[in-house]
């Protein structure tokens, strides 16, 4: 029986995948920031992590890194952060003196969004966020961010694709991938960085 993950990499090569470039996302985020001037970067990771968090960090990471900016900030939230715990977050970040943050998924991002206006932050204006996912509004706040992104119907098109090539080869199932590119949407939401 043919199956094809959809932006999920299988731990093994057990069966064939499509799935978003996680890891050129985070790399796309960094970038983005680092062009607009922003030196006091951080980040806002989940625990426990899956995978395709890791491979944003890592891609974010890198680049921060080869830039030669650091620290880099690393902030831990659980998956579906209570109130209080995102008021704690951004605390963490203002504190350290950011200036932008990137946050492994638009739901953080949005998230972290209410916690800062709740503490009277401007954003962009004193802080810049970037998410992850471009969900389009998952939470509402979401889509006042910028925001790495993929086309999601290009994701389902070559699923349904590989899909048929793999019904049709019979016993010659063949595991097969394909990383789908990310793009940033919304990047007018982010500011250049103040000068200090």
């Amino acid at each position: 029986l043919p199956i094809v993950a959809m932006n999920r990499r299988p731990l093994r090569d057990e069966f064939s995948w499509v799935a978003m470039d996680n890891h050129g996302g985070g790399q796309m985020a960094a970038r983005h920031l680092l062009e607009l001037g922003h030196r006091r970067i951080g980040l806002i990771d989940i625990e426990p992590c899956q995978s395709f968090y890791v491979e944003r960090r890592q891609g974010f990471s890198e680049i921060i890194e080869a830039a030669g900016v650091s620290p880099l900030v690393v902030v831990a939230v659980s998956p579906i952060p209570e109130l209080a715990e995102m008021a704690n977050t951004a605390r963490q970040l203002l504190a350290a003196g950011i200036t932008a943050v990137f946050a492994a998924n638009d739901f953080i991002a949005g998230h972290l969004l209410t916690a800062l206006r709740d503490l009277g932050v401007s954003v962009p204006g004193d802080l810049s966020i970037i998410g992850f996912d471009a969900s389009g509004g998952e939470p509402p706040e979401a889509v006042l961010l910028t925001s790495v992104g993929y086309d999601r119907e290009l994701m389902g098109r070559e699923a349904l694709i590989m899909l048929a090539d793999l019904a049709t080869r019979g016993d010659r199932i063949l595991c097969r991938s394909l990383t789908v590119p990310t793009g940033v949407a919304n990047p007018q939401v982010t500011a250049t960085a103040a000068k200090s």
